[in-house]
């Protein structure tokens, strides 16, 4: 398990490039919130402004560079966001899985591990179809997070 350890960080790495990951997902639905089919109703007023009235020409092209500005502002803070978490992830329990879900060697010199808490981590392998080892498909984590004490445990 050790190796399919070290395997899923690497992939985890490079999990924000991935069409399906959760970043990209959130990006690609963004493109139809309603707060963004209204900033694109606003753009094309803004340049109908610009194009047709002379007298508001300076406020349409305001309201389209304005808009377009804040569209994808927001764009990039939720990839900030996403990639954030990342980031946050390869540093904490990502960056040694080992230690942060308690997990210790079946027996002493042996690969597998398990969990010696209540956290613990759980790696899903399936067989390669060209037979040439074992490929990740997925993984959990559970770590136990004690946000407090309860009055009655003082």
């Amino acid at each position: 398990m050790t190796h399919a350890v070290e395997a899923l960080s690497s992939k985890f790495k490079c999990a924000s490039d991935v069409a399906d990951s959760p970043g990209s997902i959130a990006l690609r639905q963004h493109l139809f919130w309603p707060s963004s089919c209204i900033a694109y109703a606003l753009v094309i007023v803004g340049l109908v402004l610009a194009i047709h009235s002379h007298e508001r020409k300076f406020l349409g092209a305001s309201v389209s560079i304005v808009v377009t500005m804040l569209f994808f502002a927001y764009r990039f803070l939720l990839s900030r966001a996403f990639l954030g978490y990342c980031e946050e992830s390869l540093r904490d329990d990502l960056a040694d899985i080992s230690r942060h879900y308690k997990l210790q060697p079946v027996r002493p010199n042996a690969e597998e591990l398990v969990p010696s808490g209540p956290s613990g981590f759980w790696v899903v392998e399936k067989e390669r179809s060209d037979k040439d080892g074992l490929e990740i498909v997925g993984c959990v984590g559970l770590g136990l997070v004690r946000l407090g004490r309860l009055p009655s445990e003082n």
